[in-house]
């Protein structure tokens, strides 16, 4: 069920309990082969600002063999956001991973979405959680931890693993992949202004004065805004802390 509004909901406080009696139904829906399907109670991980995240085990028969899964829930985050509320599209960012799923960018396999609120709280998807592990940021990944403990050829590995999923990225052709849903970029030329629009709002949300540094950043990037030659879709995150890292 969609909404009739670009801008998602704002998730609403419900029990954990209750979610996860409404959730069992959904799954079902989602799963039609399953069989004596249950459902854990929802775990919220460590880390992650853009979504609220949430880990559910789910347990079923199917054609007469057991199987078990851990599923990933994702909606808007509740009270004060990062960035300004209408970027937290549920929808959107839904279909970007079932789109990319046919392509070479590595991407969870998504099960489902849900654009009605009254479900669990807010709009919602569901991916299959992808194991691995996520290098730190907290202790910072350089300073502790696997990748730290690490040999030079298997950190090495890793950042060029991490380059080649970059160049996945953006050098996929958007147009075959089906992400005209996206928007139309045209020629390029309004993406630096559009990305300061964005950064402007997303700034207005601390209601502080632009620090000069900045202010002088903003207009050069402004000033200095050209076409691009090549157009494609961009990972606006990218570091390795975005990244699951798993042996092969």
């Amino acid at each position: 069920m969609r909404n009739d509004t670009n801008t998602p909901a704002t998730p609403t406080a419900m029990d954990p309990e209750v979610q996860r009696q409404r959730l069992v139904p959904w799954l079902a829906a989602c799963l039609p082969d399953a069989q004596d399907l249950q459902v854990s109670p929802l775990q919220r991980p460590g880390g992650g600002i853009s979504n609220e995240t949430y880990f559910v085990q789910v347990q079923y028969r199917q054609q007469g063999q057991p199987v078990e899964r851990t599923l990933v829930l994702r909606w808007p985050p509740k009270g004060v956001t990062a960035f300004p509320r209408e970027v937290y599209d549920m929808g959107r960012q839904y279909r970007l991973l079932r789109a990319l799923a046919s392509t070479t960018v590595p991407v969870p396999p998504v099960l489902g979405l849900e654009e009605d609120a009254n479900v669990l709280g807010a709009p919602f998807y569901v991916m299959d959680k992808v194991q691995g592990w996520v290098p730190s940021d907290f202790p910072p990944y350089h300073v502790a931890g696997p990748l730290f403990e690490a040999s030079v050829a298997d950190r090495q590995q890793l950042w060029w693993n991490a380059v080649e999923a970059i160049a996945h990225i953006h050098t996929l052709d958007w147009r075959a992949a089906g992400l005209s849903f996206l928007g139309e970029p045209g020629d390029g030329s309004d993406f630096i202004p559009s990305q300061i629009a964005l950064y402007d709002a997303v700034h207005a949300l601390n209601g502080e004065p632009l620090a000069p540094v900045l202010a002088r950043t903003r207009e050069w990037l402004l000033k200095h805004s050209y076409t691009p030659r090549h157009i494609g879709l961009c990972w606006g995150d990218a570091r390795l802390g975005n990244l699951i890292v798993r042996d092969q």
